[in-house]
């Protein structure tokens, strides 16, 4: 369709949204480095790393909503269908600010204990990547595929997929930390 939003911009807005919401989540970050130390509030970890996913994500919803409701007024287009999305796109976004922040240490191979200069290239970006293409791809389909189920069903489960991944590493860190 001619209204359809071009593939870059989309993937370019998911680029940039993943830049912002890392940026709002420095607090994230920082409970990943302290990682192993008692909790100030004695918070399990997982709670603990959702909890300071809570500003970030509601900032986020906050300004895309915004932001898309002017563009839609704008555009003349109805903003309703889009808030789905928008909550779709904070998941996926709080799941890779979450792999991001509690990646670990890069694989390394069987017979080198060191990992290589690509492999660590590949491991920090790898959120940002996930991020992208999975936003990107959620913006550039429901522009082009408003009413498909399949679309949605699969958006949904790629963000389940995404914050599952996330969660569960926390979970992980936690325990590679723990005195046994």
């Amino acid at each position: 369709s001619t209204a359809a939003v071009p593939p870059l911009v989309a993937f370019v807005a998911a680029l940039v949204s993943h830049m912002g919401f890392s940026g709002l989540s420095e607090g994230l970050r920082l409970e990943a480095d302290t990682m192993g130390t008692p909790a100030l509030f004695g918070s399990p970890p997982v709670r603990a790393a959702a909890t300071h996913l809570l500003v970030p994500g509601g900032l986020h919803l906050a300004v895309t909503t915004v932001v898309g409701g002017v563009a839609a007024v704008v555009a003349g287009a109805d903003v309703g269908p889009a808030l789905p999305w928008l909550v779709m796109t904070t998941v996926v976004l709080a799941g890779g600010n979450l792999l991001a922040a509690y990646r670990g240490r890069p694989p390394t191979g069987p017979f080198n204990a060191v990992p290589s200069a690509q492999g660590v290239l590949l491991w920090y970006a790898m959120p940002l990547i996930l991020d992208t293409l999975i936003v990107g791809g959620m913006v550039w389909g429901i522009t082009r595929w408003p009413t498909s189920g399949l679309l949605v069903i699969g958006s949904w489960v790629a963000a389940a997929v995404m914050l599952y991944a996330g969660l569960n590493r926390v979970q992980s860190e936690s325990l590679s930390h723990r005195d046994v």
